[in-house]
């Protein structure tokens, strides 16, 4: 796992695309080694050698066109993320994915580096027998001016700077009463439901305050239909999965037998016969 982030990072700071589809307005484009264009990815397809390297190029004329039309009304008219979906579904404008737009897909037109040109990686981080993380700009990796830009630069960071005074840290009195309204308007919670509602905080940020969505839902009294106990059990496996694995590596010595743990994968062979895992 560090390896293969370490060997991510250093592409990424090469200026070439790592994982995920290229979104609204841009293009995947495959790459020789000598940096000469081969091809077009369509969704889902990838590259077939080892030295072909992936990087974005804008996208049609008309999606560029859109996305900038995005930032200006933004800007320009004040209108927020759920009302600039809603004007793209009255033109019949479809997302990359050919569904309708929502809060969430233009917010994140709004907010993602690789408009004006960045190269941002490692803006989560999903290590092995790690849990998810949102990490902190500090710990991006990032090469500016990788490719080539849709977006104007003062037109990205204008958005961002009416992004941040929109922001609030709420106390979480605040975020249990937004949650119980929002509950009382719908009548159901979900995390779409939290990250669509126009003025309310991200799951995400109901996730890691109360330390899971469940924990956030039983503040306001609403109980999903199907049972997630089996999430809060998972969490707790996976804090008990390495004392057990010591325990047993302890107890096969006790009598008398021979054992080896792989660090990467916590495979236990014994003897040098057999492989067991826990």
């Amino acid at each position: 796992s560090t390896k293969v982030f370490a060997g991510q990072c250093r592409l990424i700071e090469l200026g070439y695309r790592q994982g995920g589809p290229a979104g609204y307005g841009l293009r995947r484009i495959l790459v020789d080694q000598n940096g000469s264009v081969k091809s077009e990815l369509a969704r889902g397809e990838h590259k077939s050698l080892q030295t072909d390297r992936v990087i974005l190029m804008p996208g049609p004329d008309d999606e560029v066109r859109t996305v900038n039309l995005m930032y200006r009304w933004f800007i320009d008219e004040s209108l927020n993320e759920l009302e600039i979906a809603g004007r793209l579904n009255g033109m019949k404008v479809r997302t990359d994915l050919d569904r309708q737009w929502t809060r969430a897909t233009v917010h994140e037109v709004l907010t993602n580096e690789k408009y004006i040109g960045n190269n941002v990686y490692n803006r989560r981080s999903f290590k092995l027998k790690k849990h998810r993380v949102v990490n902190s700009p500090d710990m991006w990796i990032k090469k500016e001016g990788a490719f080539e830009g849709i977006v104007p630069p003062d037109l990205f960071y204008t958005a961002q700077g009416i992004l941040r005074a929109r922001s609030h840290r709420y106390s979480d009195e605040e975020l249990i009463d937004k949650l119980r309204n929002l509950f009382q308007r719908h009548g159901y919670l979900s995390g779409l439901i939290i990250d669509e509602a126009e003025g309310m905080p991200s799951a995400a940020a109901y996730a890691h305050r109360f330390g899971s969505l469940i924990r956030a839902y039983q503040t306001v009294g609403f109980t999903p239909d199907r049972d997630y106990q089996y999430i809060e059990v998972n969490q707790f496996l996976r804090r008990l999965h390495p004392e057990i694995v010591g325990q047993t590596e302890r107890m096969i010595a006790d009598v008398g037998g021979m054992v080896e743990r792989d660090p990467a994968t916590d495979l236990l062979t014994v003897n040098q016969e057999f492989t067991v895992s826990l």
